[in-house]
């Protein structure tokens, strides 16, 4: 079943391998391991990333460098990429970051002048495409999630896709002394699974869960970040092997996925056209990029008060999803973009799941607040 769902996986992106894996982050560190790199190699990451990006770059032997975003999207900046690149640079992470594909195609020119390696960030990437071709094909290697919260969820775990046989067969080689996961450890991911149901079910979380939530932000208590720093950089030991019970739930969202990339891209569209205030922006993308903006990103001053006012009308959103890593990890340098960025963006989930009428609401909400600010 791990063999049809990597072949099923390796199909729909239109690479010629993929291979399952515990944990995204865990597909890229055997990607890195693959490569052999040396501790006076670099790898340039997005400023903006989840910090076990950079960690995993360090634990495979390599230094992490730091790349400015974008002015107007979390995508790395051309112009600091190109000066960042070194005689040391082995490597390019390229993210492309809350189903918003980054400027890849140039990416992969430069880095191939360069003779650098690009390695494609697809944990919010499934079915995103750059000029009709899927993300996950354009670098040597790319890394999916396949987490809880991901467009596919098989109770943790991620895939790594490739065209190059000599890269796949190193992680296969790699995967084949794990060991199965035990009892007690599949248990607990299909308890976390149905936790996850329960707690996002329409019913339970707005009686239990919501109420929950508000009462916590009186006293400016945020759930999701503290969960964040616990996880912040930390690497647990994946040394375990994707389960066909995985592969069984895996084959059955992929079959499912293009429909529901659908429904949440005409939700995104409405959500856009009804909110017309110019106190708000959005990620800006090219014609030939399709996004599956899962988690809807815009930009707006005084994010943390917004947040606020949108928690009263009954919608949760996160300002501070991902982290500023250079200054987590000692880095001074200038990162402007990438520091307004962070101190604008509001991120908000939008599902499939999610109706025309609650998407009216959204909007109308989002509106009400940019006029009360």
């Amino acid at each position: 079943m791990v063999e049809k769902f990597e072949q099923r996986f390796a199909d729909y992106i239109g690479t010629r391998y993929a291979v399952a894996t515990s944990s995204g982050r865990w597909g890229l560190y055997l990607i890195l391991m693959s490569l052999g790199l040396q501790s006076d190699d670099e790898v340039l990451v997005p400023a903006i990333t989840h910090p076990s990006i950079p960690s995993v770059v360090k634990e495979a032997g390599a230094r992490p460098v730091f790349v400015d975003s974008e002015s107007d999207s979390f995508g790395l900046d051309i112009n600091q990429l190109k000066n960042k690149i070194s005689k040391k640079t082995k490597v390019i992470i390229a993210t492309h970051l809350f189903g918003v594909p980054c400027d890849i195609e140039n990416i992969v020119k430069i880095a191939k002048d360069k003779n650098i390696v690009v390695i494609e960030d697809c944990a919010h990437g499934v079915g995103v495409k750059v000029g009709g071709v899927k993300v996950g094909n354009f670098g040597k290697a790319a890394f999916f999630s396949l987490e809880t919260t991901k467009l596919i969820n098989t109770l943790g775990g991620g895939m790594v896709t490739t065209n190059d046989y000599n890269l796949y067969a190193s992680i296969k080689y790699q995967l084949s002394s794990y060991r199965l996961p035990t009892k007690p450890e599949m248990l607990k991911k299909i308890l976390r699974f149905f936790v996850h149901g329960l707690y996002s079910n329409r019913i339970t979380f707005t009686l239990a869960v919501f109420p929950f939530i508000r009462f916590l932000s009186i006293f400016d208590i945020n759930l999701i970040q503290t969960y964040k720093k616990l996880r912040r950089t930390r690497l647990d030991n994946y040394k375990i092997r994707f389960t066909g019970m995985q592969s069984v739930l895996g084959i059955k969202q992929l079959d499912e996925i293009d429909d529901r990339n659908k429904r949440i891209k005409d939700n995104i569209n409405l959500l856009k056209e009804r909110i017309q205030s110019p106190g708000i922006r959005f990620i800006l993308k090219t014609p030939n990029m399709a996004s599956v903006q899962y988690l809807f990103t815009f930009f707006i001053e005084n994010n943390g008060i917004f947040k606020k006012l949108l928690l009263r009308k009954a919608i949760e959103s996160e300002n501070r999803i991902l982290e500023l890593c250079p200054k987590l990890f000692g880095d001074n340098g200038e990162y402007n973009n990438s520091e307004q960025l962070h101190k604008r963006a509001l991120q908000i989930s939008v599902s499939a799941d999610l109706n025309k009428n609650d998407i009216l609401y959204l909007a109308n909400a989002i509106e009400t607040v940019l006029k009360q600010l």
